[in-house]
């Protein structure tokens, strides 16, 4: 079930500089278009990332982190899927640490890698950083070798019904703590994944919970589907789909959940609560609606 991970440094070239507008409006089209989905691949034997993105236009962390870099890239942006952890309120048992991906994008005159001007060293560190499967609201730009500095940032919990209609009310907003570290010795995590010594990463934890915090590795992750994807996905088996869309502040809120339990499916139709149904007492017209939310992205006829 599990795969020895595969990471490399950042490359020092980078190609345009970006800005937080260039991101900004392509992790908003990400949130309008590209959706975290599971049916690709539980429908689809041995499907990676990169197809169910251009199959279904959805997809795990994987495929949403591959979305904003291709959009990106057509700005001639670079930037790198990179491992993560997730808090320990989304561990489940079987998970290595890294379980997770995310976005870095270096910045154009700042890259990761240390490089030197007329023999003179000179860190070059600031990346933007995104989790479009965590769904941050915005990027957040990091200078990676300033540890006593904290950032700030915004996620959004698309799976808590949010009641309020003042975004500074939110309750399904989660306000983020960030600061960035170097590894001063290689680190073995588990027998598959290994982070080398010098390696930038970012620590992030809720303003509310320090205790439970998550870590972003300023790696590229050269075998995300066999090395992350695999194993959530053999672990998480219940195939579903979270569509969603922009409100009217421009903040990512659920249009619709669906997830496949074998003999029931549960289902909301915005971020409600979910409803669960039998498939075999369902009404036609129960069906038909669900039919209707989700069948641009799954084979519904594999559920009904």
């Amino acid at each position: 079930m599990y795969t020895k991970l595969k990471t490399k440094p950042f490359k020092g070239h980078i190609e345009r500089t970006p800005t937080f507008k260039d991101i900004d409006d392509v992790v908003n089209e990400c949130y309008k278009t590209c959706y975290f989905s599971t049916f690709p691949y539980i429908h689809n034997n041995d499907i990676s990332s990169r197809t169910a993105l251009k199959k279904y236009n959805s997809g795990n962390c994987i495929a949403m982190s591959m979305y904003i870099q291709k959009q990106l890239r057509k700005k001639n942006i670079i930037s790198y899927l990179i491992p993560a952890t997730v808090p320990n309120k989304y561990r489940v048992k079987g998970y290595l640490d890294i379980s997770h991906v995310a976005l870095a994008i270096p910045v154009n005159d700042t890259k990761v890698n240390d490089t030197k001007v007329n023999d003179t060293k000179v860190n070059d560190t600031k990346v933007y950083l995104i989790d479009p499967a965590f769904y941050f609201l915005k990027p957040i730009l990091i200078t990676l070798d300033s540890p006593n500095r904290s950032y700030y940032g915004m996620s959004k919990n698309i799976y808590k019904t949010e009641v309020e209609d003042d975004p500074k009310k939110y309750a399904s907003i989660d306000y983020l703590n960030l600061r960035a570290f170097k590894t001063t010795t290689p680190t073995t995590l588990n027998d598959y994944q290994y982070i080398p010594k010098n390696t930038y990463y970012v620590k992030c934890h809720t303003v509310h919970n320090a205790d439970d915090p998550w870590f972003y590795y300023m790696r590229k992750v050269v075998n995300p589907d066999q090395a992350i994807g695999k194993f959530f996905l053999e672990i998480k088996n219940d195939p579903f789909i979270c569509k969603t869309h922009l409100d009217k502040h421009g903040i990512v809120r659920s249009t619709g959940f669906l997830m496949d339990l074998g003999n029931k499916v549960a289902s909301s139709l915005s971020d409600d609560n979910r409803e669960l149904y039998y498939k075999d007492t369902m009404t036609q017209e129960d069906k038909q609606r669900i039919n209707y939310r989700f069948s641009d992205r799954v084979d519904m006829s594999r559920i009904f």
